[in-house]
């Protein structure tokens, strides 16, 4: 399926309905610009606030590619079921909505916090933090330590989360909510490529945000201004 193609499905009917989850513990605060260093692939996600027209393509994206054919709703935040949704955040005088999933953290809790090894982070594949659904025993844990609530309890009990398409990523192809986006809004790739489209992004950006900084978890989701 193409851009032009999904555009026109009765998936983008779901919009209407886009959740927005208010969480008071997010906050969004500035950080030094990630620069490349030539070294293993980082992969990272950006969201631009400044190009982002809300128009919910990726979140629609994210439920064909990913639970097409799974109707069960998203029991963290509701219809439509997917991996990313709008939040309100902190930021200066007044709160700002912004779109979150999975930050991808290099040093994170869910991994940390699981007993059997089922969260783990593929260094072999750009630092992407999978579930393994034959170790996961449902137990839970890592829906407690993640602080970005970015995890949800699937119609099988187990968790599911954002995993950057990771299939997707293997064959070549960006994650779906960066390939459906109609404006160019997001980006995917390797923070340590200088040459690569997001490097170049977060390099030109007028700033660069992360969420809760003071977690000290790493995230590698970078929302910026253009």
């Amino acid at each position: 399926m193409n851009r032009r193609t999904f555009l026109k499905t009765p998936a983008l009917a779901l919009l209407a309905t886009l959740p927005t989850a208010k969480a008071k513990s997010i906050k969004l605060q500035p950080v030094e610009k990630p620069g490349g260093t030539g070294g293993a692939k980082k992969y990272a996600l950006l969201w631009s606030a400044t190009k982002c027209i809300f128009c919910g393509a990726c979140v629609a994206a994210c439920n064909a590619v990913n639970y097409g054919r799974d109707k069960t709703p998203n029991t963290t935040w509701g219809w439509p079921q997917a991996n990313t949704r709008i939040v309100e955040v902190s930021h200066g005088r007044a709160p700002k909505f912004v779109f979150t999933q999975c930050q991808h953290c290099e040093d994170p809790p869910c991994v940390y916090n699981c007993p059997t090894g089922a969260s783990y982070i593929d260094k072999k594949h750009g630092g992407v933090v999978i579930i393994d659904y034959n170790l996961c025993v449902g137990c839970k844990y890592c829906l407690a330590s993640c602080p970005y609530d970015a995890r949800w309890i699937n119609g099988d009990g187990l968790p599911s989360k954002c995993h950057w398409c990771f299939q997707r990523v293997m064959e070549g192809k960006p994650p779906a909510c960066v390939a459906f986006c109609p404006v160019g809004a997001r980006d995917f790739g390797d923070l340590n490529d200088p040459n690569s489209s997001i490097s170049r992004r977060l390099a030109s950006a007028k700033a660069v945000y992360v969420l809760l900084p003071e977690k000290n978890t790493k995230p590698r989701f970078y929302i910026v201004e253009e």
